[in-house]
């Protein structure tokens, strides 16, 4: 399977080249953070009326923003491919935003793809800043609540986690320094030695402001699936670059299709 995931920072004016990322590519499914669809947006509801406004030859699932911030997800994957959205519980003051899960149905085993996303600075409904210690229980709980959702599973997305084990110096410019949201997530892979990192080799983040370094945030978690080492290219235009890989199936395994009319 051909997948990638990315944060395209507005998706209204980039259509046109992300169709043509999707069939250059032969991408199977895509993740997109920061859609910035607003649920009460009048134009942003024709992209679910209006079937002209699809992206062409793939299914759209969405969970837009509900505030004036930046926010919503997608999951764009291809019809013949047979697949399920899971529901998914959202506890209160979600360190998990905007989450939407999906199943792939293979021959011999199902794969579970969640798309995520984590804000810079994790905020209660009341706009608090929230304490480390709850930050990291919270992430791991949400964590292993996904992970429970399948046997094969990954989740991936911005997770806005800054750490040294994952910002690869390489000589380039990129942040030493963890955050908050990095330190908690290094915590919970110590403690979950079955949850396997992976991570591109170059930046996947390229922040405009000056006084800000390249980091790598956009990551993805995975549990009993193979896959090739991630990589990133600009083919549309975002302050993040797009990171695209390759998964595995298991052995003598097969996804199921369906046909289309």
């Amino acid at each position: 399977l051909n997948f990638t995931y990315f944060n395209i920072n507005g998706i209204t004016t980039k259509k046109e080249s992300l169709i043509k990322y999707l069939l250059d590519k032969n991408i199977d499914i895509m993740f997109l953070n920061e859609t910035n669809f607003n649920e009460e947006n009048e134009e942003h509801k024709k992209w679910c009326i209006d079937r002209s406004l699809y992206i062409v030859d793939y299914e759209m699932y969405r969970s837009d923003k509900k505030d004036l911030l930046k926010g919503g997800n997608a999951i764009l994957i291809k019809p013949n491919i047979k697949h399920e959205i899971i529901p998914i519980q959202s506890e209160k003051d979600s360190i998990l935003k905007n989450v939407i899960a999906i199943r792939i149905f293979s021959k011999l085993h199902n794969y579970v793809f969640i798309n995520i996303y984590i804000r810079p600075k994790c905020e209660n409904e009341k706009g608090e800043k929230m304490d480390y210690r709850l930050i990291r229980s919270k992430l791991s709980n949400e964590l292993n609540y996904l992970f429970k959702r399948g046997e094969s599973v990954i989740i991936a997305g911005d997770f806005n986690s800054k750490h040294n084990n994952w910002n690869h110096w390489n000589g380039g410019d990129y942040t030493k320094k963890p955050n908050t949201n990095g330190t908690a997530l290094k915590i919970y892979l110590n403690n979950n030695k079955d949850i396997k990192l992976a991570t591109p080799k170059t930046f996947t983040f390229e922040p405009s402001a000056k006084n800000y370094k390249k980091s790598i945030i956009d990551l993805a978690l995975h549990k009993n699936i193979v896959l090739e080492d991630p990589k990133t290219s600009k083919e549309i235009k975002s302050d993040h670059r797009l990171v695209s890989t390759v998964i595995r199936l298991r052995e003598n395994d097969i996804i199921e299709l369906e046909n289309i009319k």
